[in-house]
């Protein structure tokens, strides 16, 4: 399963994004998504969309689906 990839800005600036899957302990959607963007290893900018999946099943699908379409950290919410 892919959970990171990179993407590179309109300066030429390369960065990579890492999708991890949260358990944050809702009793009712108990995982979700963080998003962390890199620039030479070192943290730009982090999200959290949490509460958002039933089982770890959807949660892997929904970070493929992120990785596919490159959703960014400032984008995540807004996307799931």
């Amino acid at each position: 399963m892919k959970t990171t990839y990179e993407v590179t800005d309109t300066e030429g600036i390369q960065y990579t994004v890492k999708l991890e899957m949260i358990h944050d302990g809702n009793e009712f959607y108990p995982y979700g998504i963080r998003a962390s963007i890199f620039q030479n290893d070192s943290l730009t900018e982090s999200a959290e969309a949490k509460a958002r999946f039933l089982t770890p099943d959807e949660a892997q699908a929904a970070m493929e689906m992120l990785c596919r379409f490159q959703v960014t950290p400032c984008t995540l919410c807004d996307v799931i």
